[in-house]
């Protein structure tokens, strides 16, 4: 996981608040999927997301 220009790992049961406006990205290393539960408050109309 990034935030802003710092990454870390995410382990199982991690929870991340993600500030609005803030630069973030995922980057999976492992074989399993990895699941999120996303909440987003207001909600997000999802025009600034990339997926690649």
């Amino acid at each position: 996981m990034m935030l802003v220009d710092k990454w870390f790992k995410v382990k199982n049961g991690d929870v991340i608040f993600i500030p609005k406006g803030t630069l973030h990205a995922v980057n999976v290393t492992s074989r399993r999927p990895l699941k999120v539960f996303a909440v987003q408050a207001p909600e997000s109309d999802d025009s600034d997301t990339i997926f690649r």
